[in-house]
């Protein structure tokens, strides 16, 4: 977290008048006049808020270590402002009931807690199982189990399917994944399996299926409903190329164009939604709750809303 916090200068770009940039690294005078003359914005209509090194800690707890959470309570008060955390996490949470002003994007911090609740459980393999189960999506036939478990439970599977995969709880891109066939667990053959999730982890064995089509969906959630931004499907067998059916129908907020790039998360966005699966945040903002909501553009990571998070 403290090597990642060192990118915290590079959301000074997005400072806008009325700010408050609360920030776990020092940053130069050069750098903040280099930042304003470029962005036009005036320096004295921000207030950046340093914060001592206080090791691998969450920045609220930094905060209130070095005895500013009264100085960060004043400027918010004073500006009306939301907090704009980099990820929304539990000590995000925390810190903006601690000093008494709502998240950003939600009418309540309550709200903010429960939608934190809802996609760190849809963020991981056993949660959205369960949910899915629940909304009568189809699923392959399988089960969830713990660590010691998911042998047996791969071998009752195997005596209905040919193939079937393990998947540990938590973990992203296929990393400990297994695909186990029968020929596999002949005999005296032992299942080894990642250390992901440590000796009791939660684990999913299900039946291996051939992926026609990886497919992909952005929402925005907001008190008025849900509506599809965009969606794609990746055909990964006989064509390798990329539907885009529903594309993005309201224009971007316009920005330089050196401050928008690809990928996951540009430093041009503000994630307005959870990012379960990550450390504490080490960095928040601090943004006048009467500014247009800003949406974050960033692909949809595992459901409904995962945006990937930059903690500098």
């Amino acid at each position: 977290m403290a090597t990642w916090a060192q990118q915290a200068p590079r959301k000074a770009w997005q400072l806008r008048p009325g700010d408050v940039f609360v920030t776990p690294v020092p940053l130069s005078r050069e750098f903040l006049r280099y930042v304003y003359d470029l962005t036009a914005v005036p320096p004295e209509s921000v207030a950046v808020v340093e914060v001592p090194p206080a090791g691998a800690v969450p920045l609220g707890r930094a905060v209130r270590e070095a005895g500013l959470e009264e100085h960060v309570r004043a400027l918010a008060g004073d500006r009306g402002a939301a907090l704009l955390p980099t990820a929304l996490d539990a000590s995000a949470i925390a810190f903006a009931r601690d000093i008494g002003i709502a998240v950003h994007a939600y009418l309540t911090v309550g709200a903010a807690e429960v939608a934190l609740r809802m996609t760190t459980l849809l963020n991981t393999k056993t949660g959205f199982r369960a949910m899915a189960g629940q909304l009568g999506m189809r699923l392959p036939a399988g089960r969830t189990c713990r660590r010691p478990e998911a042998e047996s439970v791969a071998h009752d599977l195997l005596e209905h399917h040919e193939r079937v995969v393990l998947k540990p709880d938590r973990s992203a891109g296929g990393h400990g994944m297994r695909f186990v066939s029968r020929e596999d667990l002949r005999g005296e053959a032992n299942l080894l399996l990642d250390t992901v999730g440590g000796p009791e982890g939660l684990w999913v064995v299900e039946e291996c299926l051939e992926v026609a089509e990886s497919v992909s969906i952005q929402m925005e959630v907001a008190a008025s409903g849900a509506r599809a931004l965009f969606s794609g499907a990746m055909r990964t067998v006989r064509a390798p190329s990329r539907d885009t059916p529903l594309r993005c129908r309201r224009p971007a907020r316009t920005w330089p164009a050196s401050w928008r790039s690809g990928g996951r998360a540009s430093a041009a966005t503000w994630p307005t939604t959870a990012t379960p699966g990550l450390s504490d945040s080490a960095r928040w903002w601090t943004r006048p709750a009467s500014r247009t909501r800003v949406r974050a553009t960033s692909a949809v990571r595992p459901p409904p809303h995962r945006t990937q998070w930059s903690p500098g």
